[in-house]
């Protein structure tokens, strides 16, 4: 498993509603840097170069926040690495 933190510097750097440079696409392109052009979240997913994982409930409803102007806070989760189409 993989751990990520969504930072403050990702909640200011972010943009609501983007697949790709939300605060978690930004966490996850910080942890991946060799694949900062194939990281998008949506739907619940993280795509990471071609793979996808679901992502934890209490990311999605972070997002949702994110999304809609209210007030969030770093936060930190773990993805397992198991792709969702092997």
């Amino acid at each position: 498993m993989k751990r990520y933190y969504v930072t403050k510097k990702d909640i200011k750097n972010g943009v609501p509603r983007s697949k790709c440079d939300c605060p978690v696409a930004l966490s996850i392109k910080r942890r991946h840097p060799h694949v900062r052009r194939s990281v998008e979240v949506w739907a619940g997913t993280a795509f990471i170069k071609g793979r996808a994982e679901f992502l934890p409930l209490k990311v999605i409803k972070f997002i949702t926040k994110f999304d809609k102007g209210e007030e969030v806070q770093p936060i930190h989760f773990e993805l397992t690495g198991k792709n969702l189409y092997a």
